[in-house]
């Protein structure tokens, strides 16, 4: 017998017929609909997920750039990979500078005292081995720091390394901080600093002369002056007015106005209430310090008449200013050196040059449409010529180059030549005594009263 084709023996055994199942069609158009929507739910499923891994990345590239120890720890014990060290222009994980004050400290890493102290103003960063460093600066008669730093960084570094700087060789190397201020002393030290400051600013205490008819800032008047609106009185006898520098040694400083910027008490981040490092070179302590200005009204036989009145027609406050300090630890005693003018103008001219004080009296700031010059008397408390030169039109200003004079004496602001008193009305106009003075200072800086 000879096999059968397949298609013989299915044919032998049934008749087969093939039909459609009930719904086929109806199932069959809808399965593109139904393909495509689920198409188009795995896409926005996977734009999801890819915006989601990007958004987790772009933080942890933050995290990363922003703290050395974390960087490591995600690198070596989450990720598994070891850092090494970039190339030019990188960030190197074993170099390091050291930014310490003040400058006589000493420096030991590991219990040895390193050839040079690896400051980022002075050259060569400090080049730190694998594992852990013990970083230890004295500096009497501030208390010891210490902190710990690992290359690679861990967590549990306690060396403030935030910042970085370029090396001689462009990489880039961290900056581990040691810094002291005046709040960081012991208690006893911070009285005997604080003494020697105050003894040095006192050494700039000066007087001068309120003649009958002047004014002066008094905030205890009875309103009844020519200007009621501001606390300004009128010495009907001769006062003797004494200018005061007292150092704000508590840390508040909340009423600045350093290089003409008003609460400008913080720098390099830094409150300056307390002391703040400008730079530590050889064995002097630059720092900056908060000073106020004031005065002290007695009548010739020594009868106060008004105290600590402000520097300022604002009246009320006292205003304050950076000074810059020199200091210096002889191992037993404190020294200090003060700068001869603050931050922001000459003695006499400092409260003139507030930017606060002008903007109330002149309704603009010190640069909107004015050239200002400051003429400083000698004599500190006599006061200072204020020369504004006109540089753009506009409003009520006067035409360019027109000069507009005043005189800033007493907390007062005095308009001498008539432009000036065109453009303030309602300021005071000077005393015969007043306009000597304010002659006297326009002479010395060749300047012209109309």
């Amino acid at each position: 017998m000879e096999p059968r084709e397949p298609e013989e023996l299915f044919a032998d055994d049934q008749d087969v017929e093939i039909t459609d199942l009930p719904g086929y069609e109806r199932a069959r158009s809808g399965a593109p609909r139904f393909q495509r929507t689920l198409r188009r739910l795995w896409q926005h499923r996977l734009f999801q997920a890819a915006g989601l891994f990007v958004l987790i990345l772009f933080c942890l590239v933050l995290l990363l750039n922003g703290a050395p120890g974390l960087r490591t720890f995600v690198l070596t014990d989450i990720v598994g990979i070891n850092p090494t060290p970039t190339s030019a222009t990188g960030l190197n994980i074993n170099l390091f500078y050291v930014n310490a004050a003040p400058p006589w400290g000493v420096l030991t890493i590991d219990g040895k005292k390193p050839a040079r102290l690896p400051d980022p103003a002075t050259g060569l960063p400090l080049h730190l081995g694998p594992g852990s460093h013990h970083l230890t600066w004295r500096a009497a008669p501030f208390p010891t720091q210490s902190c710990v730093i690992s290359v690679p960084s861990l967590p549990t570094d306690t060396c403030l390394a935030t910042e970085t700087s370029q090396t001689p060789d462009q990489h880039l190397a961290w900056i581990i901080s040691f810094q002291n201020s005046m709040l960081t002393l012991p208690k006893e030290q911070q009285s005997a600093l604080n003494a020697q400051i105050q003894q040095i600013l006192d050494g700039f205490q000066a007087s001068d002369i309120v003649q009958p008819g002047e004014q002066f800032v008094e905030v205890t008047a009875s309103g009844d002056g020519p200007n009621p609106q501001f606390p300004i009185g009128v010495a009907n006898q001769p006062l003797r007015a004494t200018l005061h520098l007292t150092l704000d040694s508590n840390g508040t400083a909340n009423a600045c106005a350093a290089g003409g910027i008003v609460n400008a008490c913080t720098v390099n981040e830094q409150r300056c209430g307390g002391l703040c490092t400008q730079s530590s070179e050889g064995m002097s302590w630059d720092v900056l310090a908060v000073v106020r200005t004031s005065w002290t009204y007695t009548t010739l036989d020594g009868r106060v008449v008004a105290a600590d009145m402000a520097d300022a027609e604002a009246g009320a406050a006292l205003i304050e200013h950076v000074l810059a300090l020199t200091i210096r630890w002889d191992g037993t005693n404190w020294h200090v050196q003060a700068a001869p003018q603050f931050f922001n103008g000459p003695i006499p001219c400092v409260a003139a040059a507030d930017d606060a004080s002008i903007s109330n009296n002149f309704g603009t700031t010190p640069f909107q449409a004015f050239d200002w010059r400051y003429v400083p008397a000698s004599n500190i408390a006599a006061g200072c010529l204020i020369a504004l030169t006109s540089i753009t039109n506009g409003g009520p200003s006067p035409t360019p180059n027109s000069q507009l004079l005043y005189l800033h004496r007493f907390g007062i602001f005095i308009a001498i030549n008539h432009l000036a008193q065109e453009y303030n009305p309602y300021l005071p106009h000077p005393t015969l005594h007043e306009l000597s003075l304010a002659r006297e200072l326009a002479a010395l800086a060749h300047i012209s009263i109309a």
